[in-house]
């Protein structure tokens, strides 16, 4: 779901698992990350042909949005330029098959990515900073909270509505929560995601071992 609209109704969005575990990142709240054993199955970039069928199914159950969610760092145009290429051709095959609008969470991105992919049509991206600046540390270690904050901004730059949010329940303080909504404030998103976290076998245990090496440390 996103916001609740003006006659009372709301706006709806499905998404599809476009590349699934195996991500190099730490986020430890990750069923997804390979730093954890959380016993997922994965599976990399689908098909273009079955995102489209897989937008079309929301269409049809009667959601205004599409999001294609993929698991890694970032889909980056330099470094993986065949699944870049798929990326577009999905993208492009949602906008020119469906009425559907198009959003997309692909990690972080450089200005030219954003740009291009506003270009091919996408409408939202989503990207969320999960918890405020001070604690970000203290549940990744793979990127910093700026990245984020970087890919944010220049999706923005690049004309498309911004979705982030933030995960309770990683330990995180009040504090802490009132920090990430100013964050969320001052970069001016359209739609805040608020995801309570469901741990799971692996990745919640990998978190407290981290915490606890740090302070040892």
């Amino acid at each position: 779901m996103r916001a609740k609209l003006g006659d009372g109704t709301v706006d709806a969005c499905s998404i599809v698992n476009a590349k699934a575990g195996n991500c190099a990142e730490d986020c430890g709240f990750c069923a997804q990350s390979a730093h954890f054993d959380t016993g997922i199955e994965t599976h990399g970039f689908l098909d273009p042909e079955e995102i489209l069928a897989a937008a079309k199914r929301a269409e049809a159950d009667g959601a205004q949005r599409f999001g294609i969610v993929v698991a890694e760092k970032g889909v980056s145009k330099d470094k993986r330029p065949e699944e870049w290429a798929e990326v577009l051709r999905a993208v492009r095959l949602v906008r020119d098959e469906t009425d559907i609008e198009i959003d997309a969470s692909l990690g972080l991105l450089t200005q030219e990515e954003a740009n291009i992919l506003a270009d091919e049509g996408l409408n939202h991206y989503n990207h969320n900073i999960e918890t405020s600046p001070r604690y970000f540390d203290e549940i990744v270690s793979t990127h910093d909270f700026e990245d984020r904050l970087k890919t944010l901004r220049r999706a923005k730059n690049a004309g498309m509505d911004l979705c982030a949010g933030v995960i309770l329940g990683m330990g995180e303080t009040p504090a802490d929560r009132v920090d990430a909504a100013l964050e969320l404030r001052t970069i001016g998103v359209s739609s805040l995601p608020v995801n309570i976290l469901n741990p799971s076998r692996g990745h919640r245990w990998a978190t407290a071992r981290r915490r606890r090496s740090r302070k040892l440390t």
